[in-house]
């Protein structure tokens, strides 16, 4: 299961098809624009718009100018969740509701923010957070470049981006942006004030959430994707668990054993965790399944990506012969609701195999479940249907849910 996870996990990164800080909601939500003019050198407001009719004015070269890509998990990101939020100082979280329910300003929602935007500046002015990672990245810049897996055409643009733009330009670029966010916090709260207030707004009665936006537009926004990287395959989920430089992937090989992102493995819970302890000195010495970090990265993509495009707590683990990946997608992200309309999707791809998971979340948030498994599921459907053609008057859906659990059937036909 988890060595087919792992390559589908793959090909979703390198096909640009995984999830990972995929959290906008395209029909709802909106994007408070700044954009840094390179004549008078300054930042400057240029106005809230829908995230579906804001065309990127990223480089082509950059993978934001595919999505704007963002998230608050705090396993990823580098900002203390008291402060300004994002992957990257440039795309960040944007607090909005700022009225109590008179519809008048509410100084303790204001002041919340204010101080957030107050935090963000001191901590990047001090060499912190933002300016603090990318110091990092740039003093050695070839190790950062040689832990993820680009194409060679994406690794040279990164290159080209270390060698032409100072460490120092672009830690001025950052401290002087959050100065700019801090000096116009109150014209920042007043604007979308006034835009919530819009009639066209209020009539859509949507859940939006609204994100600060900055771009460059020049090759100085490719710095997004440097902090985006370090994100997504370099830095640690566990930051306070002992990661080991010399033990062997129990998947690919390479060295290196990382505490895996896959929500199967829980820390603490022996009958998923294959061993970890919650020793941070050595959860990692006597784990049974040993993960490098490509392949702990990878796993998560695919396990993500398959619980965003699956409904009722399925999972349709593909294992692949030679079939395309991208036929099994499309099937797969279709509506549907069913196992019956599932069932017929898997019949429309060829050269794979597939495992069926049934699992539950944990409380809290902390990891999944699995609650039944079953191996090479279409060879399993098979027989259930042939079983079904000996009795044809008995309902499809029925022995299929019988075999694993009754009440699982029940559960999902509410």
């Amino acid at each position: 299961m988890i060595a087919d996870l792992i390559e589908f996990g793959e090909w979703l990164s390198n096909n640009k098809q995984d999830e990972f800080s995929k959290n906008l909601n395209l029909d709802e939500d909106y994007l408070f624009i700044i954009k840094f003019n390179q004549n008078s050198e300054n930042f400057e407001f240029k106005g809230i718009k829908p995230v579906k009719d804001t065309k990127t004015p990223y480089p082509e070269a950059s993978i934001y100018n595919n999505y704007y890509y963002i998230t608050t998990d705090q396993m990823v990101i580098k900002p203390s969740n008291s402060n300004l939020i994002g992957i990257t100082p440039f795309m960040l979280k944007l607090d909005h509701d700022f009225l109590n329910k008179s519809k008048e300003m509410d100084d303790k929602k204001v002041n919340k923010f204010y101080k957030k935007v107050e935090r963000s500046k001191k901590v990047n002015g001090n060499g912190k957070e933002f300016v603090e990672l990318i110091n990092s990245i740039y003093n050695n810049s070839n190790n950062y470049i040689s832990r993820i897996p680009l194409t060679v055409n994406e690794t040279n643009n990164l290159r080209t981006f270390f060698e032409e733009n100072s460490l120092e330009n672009i830690i001025e670029t950052i401290k002087n942006y959050y100065n700019w966010l801090y000096e116009n916090k109150e014209f920042i709260v007043n604007e979308l004030i006034k835009f919530k207030e819009r009639d066209e707004f209020k009539k859509q009665h949507k859940k939006s959430n609204f994100y600060l936006m900055c771009y460059f537009n020049s090759e100085i926004d490719l710095i997004n994707d440097i902090f985006y990287y370090y994100s997504k395959f370099i830095k640690k989920r566990k930051e306070n668990f002992k990661e080991i430089d010399d033990a062997a992937c129990s998947f690919c090989g390479s060295t290196g054993n990382v505490y895996p992102s896959l929500g199967n493995f829980v820390m603490g819970n022996a009958a998923f965790s294959f061993n970890y302890d919650d020793n941070k000195d050595t959860a990692m010495n006597n784990s049974r399944l040993k993960f490098c970090k490509k392949c702990a990265i990878y796993a998560m993509l695919a396990e993500d990506k398959l619980m965003k495009i699956l409904p009722n707590n399925i999972l349709i683990i593909p294992k692949r012969t030679d079939g395309d990946y991208g036929k099994f997608l499309m099937e797969m992200s279709k509506k549907n609701s069913s196992f019956e309309k599932i069932n017929e999707g898997l019949d429309n791809v060829d050269g794979f195999n597939f495992d069926l998971a049934l699992y539950t979340k944990k409380k809290q948030g902390k990891g999944h479940v699995i609650e039944k498994y079953i191996e090479n599921y279409k060879s399993y459907l098979a027989r259930v249907r042939s079983d079904e053609n000996k009795n044809p008057n008995e309902l499809k859906e029925i022995p299929i849910y019988r075999r694993i659990n009754w009440n699982i059937y029940l559960l999902m036909k509410q």
